[in-house]
């Protein structure tokens, strides 16, 4: 699907969400939440492909496939994070959302670590051959 039919979806959903929001609060961010769900269904197969694209720039330039794994999964936490971040918010729960970005952000750090350790490693070993 293109992006005009996503764009479609989200704003069918939203009219759908302000329609219910109106005579029954509760339901508004179900149907909100719902229309997420759809659009991040349906870019699914995007992802894939994306992945798979990734894969074989890794086999051709012959960088091992992990390095690129790491870096796509940092990604997709933020991605993740700022999805359920917005989900809270529209649920009124705004303190909760803050708390929710800031696990997002302390597990890209952690997911960092492996990368910097590698880079620390290199310029080490850079620095002793010299």
């Amino acid at each position: 699907m293109n992006i005009a039919g996503v764009l479609g979806i989200g704003l069918v959903g939203a009219f759908l969400a302000i329609t219910v929001r109106a005579s029954r609060p509760e339901l508004g961010l179900a149907v909100g939440l719902a229309t997420g769900c759809v659009i991040f269904t349906i870019m699914l197969p995007e992802l894939s492909s994306f992945l798979a694209e990734i894969e074989s720039l890794s086999k051709a330039s012959g960088v091992e496939f992990s390095r690129f794994a790491v870096m796509i999964k940092i990604i997709g936490v933020a991605y993740i994070t700022q999805f359920s971040a917005e989900v809270i918010k529209d649920s009124g729960e705004n303190a909760i959302a803050k708390k929710v970005e800031f696990a997002g952000k302390v597990m890209i750090l952690v997911m960092t670590i492996p990368i910097l350790k590698e880079l620390i490693l290199v310029v080490l070993s850079t620095l002793s051959v010299v």
